[in-house]
């Protein structure tokens, strides 16, 4: 039988990350839980199972690398290495070492290097058992089988699938879903007589079909987890490196987003992250004077919420000061002297572009980008991110972002001769255009909705739509729209009501399009864009010089 090896040391790959990973975070655990022996059995079980990964591979060198590392890990199961923070900075600096000898390894390149041959000495200056007492003690744990690997491997329940193969699959149910749009305004089309019994095969097929694309998209979908996971190193170097004590707690990793999603989320949680360790959490003799624990405390949670994914960075640092992030607007000119803000508005001024409290830049943070290119790729993904906090207390970063970036429930309006869609979360209700401000004809204006003034825009005119020459000879419509917090009306000629679209992308060409965030075919086979109601809502808020309140 043909063995295909490449398959085999992609798998390997795979896996060996997924140890080095769980060895991460049980080692940072193990640093403030020391007596916590299973621990260091999770460790132990780990590096044994890579070191006979790579001896049934043949790769010697980091075979005998993982050897050594057993013969350390051996030495703190025993009780005859005592664990300190600088062993687990030892253990950890062997957890990169590892990655780059992998790396290496599967690029056909098995020589030690010097930092090798320097971390292996370091390693076993920590070692007081003698060399054939160690192998005594390792032999014996090699002739022992696991009962549980055995029985893993019996019945796997899992496959790994190359994420192209699902995203074409997500692509063929997309176009499906135009075709049937397509084949349904067909049918539409031909007379009740003669058309039932394809009308009837037709709605057994959409059942299917709407079965298979669930099974589809849940293939995509991943938990949290490895994302959550992985800043439980990163946060201990990170608090390590500004004499900190801040402990990573992790809730909801089991919440399932779909994978286009956790790419594009880790480097916004990375800022926020790193800032809090900047700014928000104060050095433990700080915070003993403020009567809290030595230890800071981030925690990153997860949960569903109608249909959202909302994501939490909480930390009990400082707090945001409202006074200096106020003055500081106020210098940069983003707020009048004389301007009345609300908390949340206050808040919401730390994502302009070029904002910083800080008086230096740090290696992490201060130069007044960060925010801005946070809020940038929360609205990238669709969604929305808003702050809480309380001076002294902490502050809490809470992201609402979809389940999954490739199909949304739209909403469709006519505008002149055209269709546009509007993303059906942000819609909150849709009413006749009062006679008098239809009469107007303004680009934008303010209209009373039940006691509130409301901020609204013609879309046809900020869309430049047929140079803006408004040519419809009905009633207008106004389309309430809502996003973080922040409510307008856009006002359209014509409303068609909700489908589901498929989302596809603008492409480079036109990434600057800040009003339209993607595009999707309809059922008659013409294009239809997405409008970005972030952006709108934006441009309608800055540009209204008048009066007026947005709840």
């Amino acid at each position: 039988m043909e063995i295909d090896r490449q398959a085999i040391l992609e798998i390997f790959l795979v896996e060996s990350e997924e140890h080095l990973q769980e060895m991460e975070k049980a080692l940072v655990d193990f640093e403030t839980r020391p007596e916590d022996r299973e621990l260091i059995e999770v460790i132990f079980r780990h590096i044994h199972t890579l070191k006979g990964d790579s001896s049934l591979l043949g790769f010697e060198y980091l075979m005998d690398f993982t050897h050594i590392l057993e013969n350390f890990l051996n030495g703190i199961r025993k009780q005859t290495i005592l664990v300190t923070s600088e062993i687990i900075s030892l253990l950890l600096e062997t957890v990169d070492v590892l990655r780059e000898i992998i790396s290496q390894t599967l690029a056909g390149n098995e020589q030690i290097k010097e930092a090798h041959k320097i971390l292996l000495q370091r390693l076993t200056q920590q070692m007081p058992v003698k060399d054939s007492e160690i192998q005594e003690l390792i032999s014996v744990e090699e002739n022992q089988e696991p009962t549980n690997y055995k029985e893993a491997s019996k019945n796997p329940r899992t496959i790994r699938v190359d994420i192209e193969k699902l995203e074409k699959l997500l692509t063929l149910t997309g176009e499906i879903t135009i075709a049937r749009g397509r084949l349904r305004q067909s049918l539409d089309d031909i007379p009740i007589e003669f058309s039932s019994k394809a009308l009837e095969a037709n709605m057994d097929i959409d059942s299917l079909f709407i079965e298979l694309q669930t099974l589809v998209m849940k293939a995509r979908m991943i938990p949290l987890r490895d994302l959550f996971q992985s800043y439980i190193r990163s946060l201990r170097d990170l608090a390590k490196d500004h004499s900190k004590q801040i402990k990573l707690i992790i809730e909801g990793e089991d919440v399932e987003v779909d994978t286009s999603i956790v790419q594009h989320l880790r480097a916004p949680l990375t800022h926020m992250i790193r800032n809090a360790v900047d700014h928000a959490i104060e050095l433990p003799e700080v915070r003993s004077g403020r009567g809290k624990k030595p230890a800071g405390a981030i925690i990153l949670r997860a949960f569903r919420d109608s249909g959202n994914i909302v994501i939490q960075i909480i930390d009990d640092g400082v707090g945001i000061n409202k006074q200096k992030v106020l003055e500081r607007a106020k210098e940069l000119g983003y707020v009048e002297e004389n301007e009345q803000l609300t908390d949340r508005q206050i808040y919401q001024l730390i994502f302009k572009s070029g904002f910083s409290t800080a008086k230096h830049a740090t290696k992490l943070s201060g130069r007044g980008v960060g925010m801005d290119v946070v809020r940038r790729s929360i609205e990238f993904l669709r969604g929305s991110i808003s702050v809480d906090s309380q001076l002294n207390e902490g502050t809490c970063f809470t992201l609402r972002l979809p389940l999954t970036l490739a199909i949304i429930e739209g909403f469709l309006v006519g505008i002149e001769e055209e269709v546009y869609i509007i993303p059906l979360d942000t819609v909150v209700e849709c009413l006749e255009l009062p006679l008098e401000e239809s009469q107007k004809k303004d680009f934008q204006g303010v209209m009373n909705l039940r006691g509130d003034a409301i901020a609204y825009v013609r879309l046809n005119k900020l869309l430049d739509l047929n140079n803006g020459n408004h040519k419809t000879s009905t009633r207008e419509s106004i389309i309430v729209v809502q996003y973080s917090g922040k409510r307008a009306g856009l006002v359209v000629d014509r409303l068609y009501g909700e489908n589901q679209v498929v989302v596809k992308s603008l492409g480079k060409l036109f990434e600057e399009l800040s009003i339209v965030s993607g595009a999707t075919i309809l059922g008659n086979g013409k294009i239809a864009l997405i409008l970005d109601i972030p952006s709108i809502l934006r441009i309608v808020i800055e540009n209204n010089t008048r009066e007026i309140a947005i709840s």
